[in-house]
């Protein structure tokens, strides 16, 4: 209606070749907006209001560079419906699914989660925005989906969706022998390809599968959404996070104990190549869980980064300061290599000078 959606999320995808990736942005107040791309190759721009107000747009073939874009949001009303029935393996109704929304391109893309009306017990009513090329459909308890391809405008009036039960891991966190409540553990699938997340490499997704927060008793579970390797990612206020992993999933599995730490630093001195310290200089660190972190060195060169996981790490230079307002991801289907260049140990400082230029 003219009207600017601030808030609503942007997403451009492209591919080319056996590349791919996506760039994500917000818009402001007045409904603009900048995306950050690092390849020049046409791509796909889809805008989602996550309010959920209004229905989504999208722009084909959209051209590096282009600026005075205008991305309409569809009126709600128009879209089309669709009703979903989704079981479980005994044909129970399942009576809380998640139906989310892929856009983008197959190769690479995001979920937006949709708004579904439970007219009765497992069935639910769907808008489908214009932009889907595909459904996913979640529950606790339940292996996502196979993704639920729709073709044209005209989609089925009724699909049924069998679920598979998923796999769980269980465990406890602890710090010093003693339970720990209320500590956030993420598990996230292993990645083996070249995938990136902000221009810093990764071994694992950049979005959790599953996500529990632990119990009085430090307990937790995790149902996943596939059989693939995982890593437990745990944080809690007070300690460094842990990374536990890979862990086979394709099978039962004992219960994980995950020990909490004060976490290490990595400490150091940014350099010219003559060795005269540099000031000012960014510094970026990333241990491949999506989680990296950035800094200026101060006087005399010095950077410190303090509550780090244990494990391996790789300190680089970097051309500007990690950023929040803006995601880019890419992948290719080549063999991930990444040279770690420094260990942290929990409680210890770690010390790695970096030659920049």
């Amino acid at each position: 209606q003219g009207k600017p959606v601030p808030g609503a999320d942007l997403m451009f995808s492209y591919a080319s070749g056996n590349h791919s990736g996506s760039s994500g942005a917000s818009c402001k107040q007045d409904g603009s907006f900048e995306i950050l791309i690092y390849m020049e190759v046409p791509g796909d721009l889809i805008a989602n209001d996550k309010e959920h107000r209004w229905g989504e747009a999208q722009l084909r073939d959209v051209p590096p560079g282009a600026r005075d874009i205008v991305l309409q949001l569809s009126d709600p009303s128009t879209l089309p419906h669709t009703r979903l029935r989704v079981h479980g393996p005994d044909n129970e109704a399942v009576r809380t699914a998640v139906i989310s929304n892929r856009v983008g391109r197959p190769s690479n893309y995001s979920e937006n989660n949709l708004t579904a009306t439970e007219t009765e017990a497992g069935l639910y009513d769907v808008q489908i925005p214009v932009a889907s090329f595909g459904l996913v459909v979640t529950a606790e308890g339940y292996l996502d989906s196979a993704m639920i391809k729709l073709e044209g405008a005209s989609p089925p009036s009724e699909l049924d969706v069998a679920l598979e039960l998923a796999p769980v891991l269980r465990g406890r966190v602890l710090a010093a022998g003693k339970v720990v409540a209320g500590a956030q553990v993420e598990a996230r699938r292993e990645v083996k390809y070249n995938l990136t997340f902000n221009g810093f490499p990764c071994i694992m997704n950049t979005s959790a599968d599953a996500t529990k927060t632990t119990d009085a008793y430090g307990a937790f579970s995790l149902n996943l959404q596939g059989k693939s390797s995982v890593y437990l990612r745990c944080s809690a206020a007070g300690f460094g996070p842990t990374i536990v992993g890979p862990i086979h999933v394709d099978g039962a599995t004992s219960p994980i104990d995950i020990e909490l730490g004060p976490g290490g630093v990595i400490e150091g001195r940014a350099r010219a190549k003559d060795g005269t310290p540099l000031v000012g200089a960014i510094v970026g660190i990333t241990n491949g869980d999506a989680h990296p972190r950035t800094m200026r060195s101060g006087h005399d060169g010095v950077f410190r980064f303090d509550g780090l996981a244990e494990g391996q790490w790789l300190v680089l230079e970097r051309d500007e300061e990690f950023r929040t307002d803006w995601t880019n991801t890419s992948s290719n289907d080549e063999e991930r290599k990444i040279e770690w260049n420094c260990e942290v140990s929990s409680g210890r400082t770690t010390f790695h000078d970096l030659t920049l230029g």
